[in-house]
């Protein structure tokens, strides 16, 4: 409680500027709040349904998907986010018996800019993104469903204590590499492995959200990426490719990825397979932005309705064909500033086992959601350009005449 009066006590401090738009320090409260509302929950049993992948095995009624406040800055080459709350459990079998939900950091991190030949140059550290996945690096503010899909969501690591490395050419390519604990503790590191990720793509436009219009005509990202978990006892490789592609309001995703997991030395601690095991995820969705009202800015800021289906697959043993074979598909939408950064949304859930007992396990939920800032908040994921002051020119009496 104290950490967090600290923050919009300094929030609150007004931001100092330079002698210029491009030294001008810009600090931003955020704050996020989804809550979910099931109106219907297909069990086969009343109480005891079996853990299922992609499955929160939630009954009639409401409950906290993410609550979350901090800050987030720049100032000329400069910025960092620091946010930290609530957030429940992906699904009953990442819950493991945790019913409820889990206080921590979201993110943490400072990041550096600087213009470099062709292109921009970035630097992260602290609680960074793994560039892995585009769907795992979109922001949970923006997603069309509010969780994204299971195969992504089990094969796609999430944030991770190490260093970013980033650089964008003007043309449109960009690569990432990371180098991260890769153990989940954000204090110490219990090993001497490490979780190594790199990341390269090519993009056209905004690429990162699943909503708006293409402003040329077409947005178009291209990408794949791999990491490498080097844990205790358990040795992970995952690949994957995916792209977004946008023709006007109509927006497709496409992912494929897959993990190698390797056990080893089982004499320090317990691996996370006892055999090699390869896994595979899936996902597609579709989606359509309809505005709705004036338009009063940015596609973000718009009030607009984001009509979408969305496949997921999630393998966890291609070896085997059991009820570790799911599929899940999503069918709703999500109407985007019912009022300033407010969002409310229902879908439809169905979820079906692709091998083994088949379980009788769909949803209809309704969900909400505030966030501020309005627009979209800054990640690792976001092409930042370093503010550059403007170069000191003489009097315009004084500049010699030329061309124009």
């Amino acid at each position: 409680m104290r950490a967090a009066l600290l923050l919009f006590l300094a929030a609150a401090v007004p931001a100092q500027a330079g002698e210029d738009d491009g030294n001008k320090a810009e600090i931003t409260p955020i704050a996020q709040l989804q809550m979910w509302g099931t109106a219907f929950d297909q069990d086969q049993a009343d109480q005891a349904d079996g853990a299922g992948y992609g499955d929160p095995e939630h009954d009639m009624g409401f409950s906290i998907r993410r609550a979350r406040v901090g800050l987030e800055g720049h100032k000329g080459a400069l910025d960092f986010q620091l946010d930290f709350g609530l957030s429940a459990p992906y699904d009953s079998v990442r819950a493991a018996g945790r019913s409820g939900p889990e206080f921590a950091f979201a993110n943490a991190y400072a990041r550096g800019s600087t213009l470099l030949g062709p292109g921009v140059a970035r630097a992260s550290f602290g609680l960074v993104r793994v560039p892995f996945a585009r769907e795992r690096l979109m922001s949970s503010r923006q997603l069309t469903f509010q969780e994204r899909a299971v195969g992504i969501a089990w094969i796609g690591p999430s944030q991770d204590l190490g260093v970013l490395l980033d650089y964008e050419l003007d043309a449109g390519v960009r690569i990432q590499a990371g180098v991260y604990n890769g153990g989940g503790n954000l204090f110490t590191d219990d090993n001497d492995g490490v979780m190594v990720a790199g990341r390269i793509e090519y993009a056209k436009g905004e690429t990162y959200l699943t909503y708006g219009e293409a402003k040329d005509g077409v947005d178009l990202g291209i990408a794949a990426s791999a990491y490498w978990n080097d844990d205790v006892a358990t040795d992970r490789i995952a690949a994957e490719v995916d792209a977004l592609v946008r023709v006007s309001r109509l927006t497709l995703m496409v992912e494929a990825a897959t993990l190698f997991i390797q056990p080893g030395d089982s004499t320090i601690d317990l691996p996370d397979a006892f055999d090699p095991t390869q896994q595979l995820g899936l996902t597609g969705q579709v989606s359509y932005w309809i505005p709705v009202g004036e338009d009063v800015g940015s596609d973000a800021e718009r009030s607009a309705i984001e009509a979408a289906v969305r496949v997921g697959t999630f393998d966890d043993n291609m070896a085997l064909s059991d009820n570790g074979d799911v599929l899940i598909a999503d069918v709703g939408g999500t109407w985007r500033n019912v009022t300033g950064g407010v969002d409310l949304g229902l879908g439809f859930i169905h979820r079906e086992e692709l091998g083994g007992r088949g379980i009788p396990n769909d949803t209809v939920r309704l969900w909400g959601q505030l966030r501020w800032p309005i627009r979209p908040v800054r990640t690792t994921s976001s092409s930042v350009v370093p503010k550059v002051p403007a170069p000191d020119l003489p009097p315009a009496d004084e500049m010699m005449p030329g061309p124009r």
